[in-house]
């Protein structure tokens, strides 16, 4: 068989084979390639995006937390507790409080909130103000703000007096979607007075991890709070149309802590909705949306290990043909072997050859020299035996040529 025939014979078996391997075992063996390499190393890559996304959310909140308590800490700041603030006390409070709006782009507005939790003695949203004499302002009181819809209630923003009066807290505005950062105050004696409140709005959180590469362009970052106010975390990865219905699932995997791949939602046209979780930040809960078939092999993955598979089983079919050797390339080399065995049989041991008688003797054994080849191929010489004919009698008309050809030379010298 020559090559031409092995890659025609091979092909067809490797088209067989790939049917074969297609029609029996192509589903099987994609379900455990999803389920023991894809899938896994998929997960993985997905879990080291959402930490890092955790991170760098623990990083931003930290750095409110930093830069709001150092105001909270001034002594201008406190000048808030103060019925007759010096003209310098005004004046660099109104200058910090100007630096701190700018430094912290998220903030959206600050209340100085009384340990009664109903008195404000300072608020920047000019609705809170009550009555207004030249530089005097008198502010509602926060019960009565309280009640406006969209506004935290008292008891997430106000730090209570204690025997053990927390660093912070913070709490999260489901409404309007801010993070309140709640700071205790105290006078020159150390004595709690009360609290600031920076409401910071996290729209600026989600536009940050979209800027830093964190969470793709195209991608969504969605802030999920609880009703109670006291927690809440980052979303990615939600669809447009429905946003909504991931809120409820989504809590309720946070509150068992569920890290996933964990089946949330079960859409329309059986479409599944599964989300993986990280809960190593401080502050928030960081999830990420995946459709049913993110954990599926792409297609152009599937249609790249097909090709792999057919190329292989061709390769292996025409491997195995190639290691039968080919009938005419071992004949012509018993062929050549005898050819030059012959001609060193009238050569060994001889000093001086005389060609005629050479030429002589050799025509005298054709018939049986052919027969003995013949009879050394066996059934190859049988099966090709016109191709044997032909290629003894040209092996024959060259070892004529040769001895013709050193007669002549000898002759010439002579």
């Amino acid at each position: 068989m020559n090559s031409g025939q092995k890659t025609a014979v091979s092909l067809l078996i490797s088209v067989a084979l790939f049917a074969g391997f297609v029609f029996s075992v192509y589903t099987s063996v994609f379900n455990q390639i999803e389920t023991r390499f894809y899938e896994p190393e998929l997960i993985n890559r997905q879990r080291t995006k959402l930490s890092k996304v955790s991170d760098y959310a623990n990083s931003y909140i930290q750095n409110l937390l930093d830069k709001t308590g150092s105001y909270a800490a001034t002594d201008a700041a406190k000048s808030f507790l103060s019925q007759t603030p010096t003209e310098a006390e005004v004046t660099e409070r109104v200058r910090l409080s100007g630096e701190l709006f700018v430094e912290l782009p998220a903030l959206d507005g600050i209340r100085f909130l009384d340990k009664n939790a109903r008195n404000l003695h300072y608020s920047s949203y000019s609705a809170d103000i009550l009555k207004q004499q030249g530089t005097t302002k008198v502010y509602k009181n926060y019960p009565d703000i309280s009640q406006i819809p969209g506004e935290s209630d008292y008891s997430l923003v106000a730090i209570e007096e204690s025997d053990k009066i927390p660093e912070y807290k913070l709490t999260f505005n489901k409404v309007k979607g801010l993070l309140n950062l709640s700071v205790p105050v105290y006078d020159k004696f150390q004595i709690y007075r009360g609290n600031f409140v920076f409401y910071c709005k996290m729209t600026d959180l989600e536009r940050k991890l979209i800027k830093e590469g964190f969470v793709s362009l195209g991608d969504s970052v969605s802030l999920f709070i609880g009703d109670d106010g006291l927690s809440a975390g980052l979303v990615t990865g939600l669809p447009n149309v429905g946003a909504g219905l991931f809120e409820v699932p989504v809590l309720e995997s946070w509150k068992n802590k569920t890290e996933g791949p964990e089946k949330i939602l079960q859409g329309e046209n059986n479409q599944s909705w599964f989300s993986l979780s990280d809960y190593s930040g401080k502050y928030l809960s960081v999830s990420e949306i995946y459709s049913g078939d993110f954990f599926e092999l792409p297609e152009t993955a599937r249609i790249l290990i097909l090709v792999c598979v057919f190329i292989t089983l061709f390769l292996i079919v025409f491997l195995l043909f190639s290691f039968k050797i080919d009938d005419m390339v071992m004949i012509r080399s018993r062929i050549k072997k005898i050819q030059f065995a012959f001609i060193a049989e009238y050569l060994e041991n001889k000093e001086a050859v005389d060609w005629n008688q050479v030429s002589r003797q050799i025509e005298g054994r054709r018939e049986d020299l052919f027969r003995d080849v013949k009879k050394s191929l066996g059934r190859k010489g049988r099966k090709h035996e016109n191709q044997v004919d032909a290629l003894l009698n040209k092996s024959w008309d060259e070892i004529l040529s040769a001895i013709g050809t050193r007669q002549n030379y000898e002759n010439q010298i002579a």
